[in-house]
């Protein structure tokens, strides 16, 4: 690299951290923006920058490299952006996009778009898709220091942390189907009227706080999941990132998870982890898990496998070679006639302070 590389991240809610930069802690944000960037500041090639969080207003000709996370908050940036050879442009998503968008849109608005598992990648190709589509996976978020001992006792903590809505979708159905006799469920979100009275919940816990920092915190959920025997990651047939299954593991706690794409990369079936699709199989692991030794050794290798492979460290590292390799080839590529145009056309506009909150392109939109 001859020249330092300027990173721009726009993360989803990006217009809202001036006034509150707490929300960059928010999961989404954190796995996906500032946990990366915490890494990739420290490269002494790289200048990297969250726009909401900077000190000084932000001058676009200064970066060369920028990252949408989820929005985007202006077309006509990300039109004249893409269309220059002297810069790249990143779709961050962890979600499904339309088929619309990716097929007929995509390729004017951004030139790599990154995903956070193999599955959405494999959608995001199908779909049409005339970029380069690449996988960077959510991290663990677990320091080293922090392990879980297993110990033989009557009743194991079978927990479950997440978005709140997905507890419905994912979650109240095992009321029905734990064993209570030895099972005790607990599980943790963002604070909500809506389910702060369901089955299990654990008020008070911390969601929202930088990983590295978070076990001083008393309430903190990594703590939450500390005291976890057994965590659980139902999600079906939904196309997911494996951060959840990731950070059990990281701690040294059984997981148990449906047998998704994402999943089966990592969960090497009664080895360091368990796959169950019904209720009977469910049931069937939890019974295993019941026995601590069984625990511990499960614990022991999931530790082994998160840990070596899934760092944020590592994974942060992958992000910024993925970056450095695709500003390199478009340099050396013929920037297509559709982009020339577009170039052109809006060479001449003045996007600094043109970044407006009501015109952001939402994903629902798209």
């Amino acid at each position: 690299m001859n020249s330092k590389n300027k990173l721009l991240w726009f993360s989803k809610r990006w217009n809202k951290l001036e006034k509150n930069p707490e929300v960059i802690l928010r999961t989404t944000n954190r796995m996906r923006v500032f946990n990366f960037h915490e890494i990739i500041k420290e490269n002494h090639n790289v200048e990297s920058v969250i726009y909401g969080l900077q000190n000084k207003p932000i001058n676009i000709n200064n970066y060369n490299i920028f990252i949408f996370q989820k929005t985007i908050p202006s077309i006509k940036l990300a039109l004249f952006l893409s269309s220059q050879p002297s810069r790249l442009v990143i779709f961050d998503i962890c979600d499904p996009f339309s088929k619309n968008f990716i097929k007929n849109r995509a390729h004017y608005l951004c030139d790599l778009i990154v995903t956070s598992n193999e599955e959405l990648s494999k959608y995001t190709k199908d779909q049409g898709a005339k970029v380069r589509v690449k996988t960077i996976l959510d991290s663990h978020e677990v320091i080293n220091s922090l392990q879980k001992k297993h110990i033989n006792k009557e009743k194991i903590n079978v927990s479950w942390y997440g978005v709140g809505v997905n507890y419905f979708s994912f979650i109240k159905r095992f009321k029905n189907i734990f064993d209570n006799r030895f099972i005790e469920f607990s599980w943790a979100s963002g604070e909500n009227k809506k389910w702060i009275n369901e089955w299990g919940f654990t008020k008070g816990i911390n969601m929202e706080l930088d990983w590295r920092t978070a076990p001083k915190e008393k309430e903190s959920w990594q703590k939450f999941l500390l005291k976890s025997d057994v965590g659980i990651v139902p999600v079906y047939d939904a196309i997911k990132s494996p951060h959840k299954i990731l950070n059990y593991m990281a701690l040294g706690i059984p997981v148990i998870c449906s047998p998704t794409d994402s999943h089966k990369r990592i969960i090497k079936h009664g080895i360091n982890g368990f796959f169950a699709s019904t209720d009977e199989e469910w049931n069937q692991y939890l019974n295993l898990l019941h026995n601590y030794k069984l625990r511990k050794k499960i614990g022991r290798a999931a530790i082994d496998t998160a840990r070596e492979n899934y760092s944020v460290e590592t994974t942060a590292n992958r992000y910024l070679d993925l970056i450095i390799e695709n500003i390199s080839n478009k340099k050396k590529a013929k920037l297509p006639i559709n982009k020339r145009i577009i170039n052109n056309l809006l060479k001449h506009y003045n996007f600094n302070n043109k970044i407006s909150k009501n015109r952001i392109y939402k994903n629902k939109h798209l």
